[in-house]
């Protein structure tokens, strides 16, 4: 054994000293921000989002039967395995324009309220820093203000995200 074989040996054992020591030492666990993972849909040419822990289900290709003497953003009702849910114009209750969408509908839970919303699209669920959620823009108007908690941006999209609290309670007026 020569003097360097002693010196690598030496320094060989301090590395992994060094090592065993890192290893043995409690692992931190990862900062985690607050995050949110929201439901983001399309209506039209907009992005919108949820919290995806109110969305029950996604039901597609479903049957509406149409309520008489219903308010204007009330499609109808349908039977979710028996249970009765209303099913209400998303567009409708946002005030935007255009025909009720006749994508897929939303079965969503809030509370003890069970409804369904429509949409033209799902495009994905996401998940978000909550820090990265701005207030809404000021120049959007008064009943899509009252229905839109803030926005975010999902890659390249503007996202708002609905205030789905404020929707069903405007539902159940």
């Amino acid at each position: 054994m020569t003097s360097n074989d002693f010196h690598d040996e030496t320094n060989l054992e301090k590395v992994l000293h060094d090592r065993a020591a890192r290893l043995a030492q409690p692992v931190e666990e990862e900062q985690h921000t607050d995050r949110r993972q929201l439901l983001v849909l399309r209506l039209g040419d907009e992005w919108y989002g949820m919290d995806v822990g109110h969305v029950r289900e996604i039901l597609r290709h479903t049957e509406i039967t149409r309520v008489p003497c219903a308010p204007p953003y009330v499609i109808g009702v349908l039977s979710v395995r028996g249970e009765i849910v209303s099913v209400c114009d998303l567009r409708g209750l946002l005030g935007l324009q255009g025909d009720a969408a006749h994508g897929p509908v939303l079965i969503v839970e809030l509370d003890d309220i069970v409804t369904g919303i429509t949409a033209d699209d799902i495009a994905d669920i996401v998940e978000v820093p909550a820090a990265d959620v701005e207030p809404s823009l000021t120049t959007i108007d008064r009943t899509m203000a009252e229905h839109v908690e803030g926005e975010v941006m999902v890659g390249d999209r503007l996202v708002a995200l609905l205030d789905l609290r404020h929707l069903i309670e405007t539902e159940d007026e």
